[in-house]
C-alpha cells in the first residue's frame, strides 16, 4: 500500500498545523508562528516531540515531523504507531513517499526496504540502518521520543 501523507509539520522553519500539547491553544487557528514560538510548543522539555493528535493518523498513513535539520516518518501500523529518519540510507528519497507492507516500508527510489520496528534494511540496495525512535500516544497525541539513542 502507498503512504498516504496525513500532514507536513515543520519544527524550525515557522510552519504550524494546528498542533501543540493538549490544552495549548496558542497555536490553534495560525498557520504562521515564530520559530521559537513553534519549537516551544510542540518539543517539551523531556525531549517528547509533539506530532499529531491520534485521530489525525489514520491505519496505514504517515506523518512526517520536521526537526531541522531531521524529518521524521510517523507511521500508524495497525494502531501501532513507528517513527523512523525520513531519509532512505541508500540514496536521497523520503521513505514517507515509499510503500507500506506491515511493518516494513519500501523506498521509492529503488526499493530499498527497511523494518520500521528496528531500522533494518531488509532489501537492497540498502545496506544501512535508519534511525529510529520511540514514539506512543500521550493524552490523545501521538509524540517521539527524540532523546533516546538507537
Amino acid at each position: 500500500m502507498r503512504c498516504a501523507r496525513s500532514q507536513l509539520v515543520t519544527v524550525g522553519a515557522g510552519r504550524l498545523q494546528n498542533y501543540g500539547p493538549p490544552n495549548d491553544t496558542s497555536c490553534s487557528g495560525t498557520p504562521e508562528v515564530a520559530v521559537a514560538d513553534v519549537t516551544e510548543q510542540r518539543l517539551a522539555a523531556d525531549g517528547l516531540l509533539w506530532a499529531c493528535p491520534v485521530a489525525d493518523l489514520p491505519v496505514g498513513e504517515v506523518a512526517v515531523i520536521g526537526v531541522a535539520p531531521v524529518r521524521i516518518a510517523v507511521f500508524n501500523v495497525d494502531g501501532e504507531f513507528l517513527a523512523v529518519d525520513d531519509r532512505c540510507t541508500h540514496q536521497e528519497a523520503y521513505l514517507s513517499d515509499g510503500f507500506l507492507d506491515g511493518t516494513e516500508v519500501e523506498c521509492p527510489l529503488h526499493a530499498s526496504c527497511f523494518d520500521l520496528r528496528t531500522g533494518q534494511p531488509t532489501g537492497p540496495p540498502a545496506t544501512s540502518p535508519v534511525r529510529t525512535y520511540p514514539a506512543r500516544v500521550r493524552d490523545g497525541h501521538v509524540v517521539v521520543d527524540l532523546t533516546a539513542q538507537d
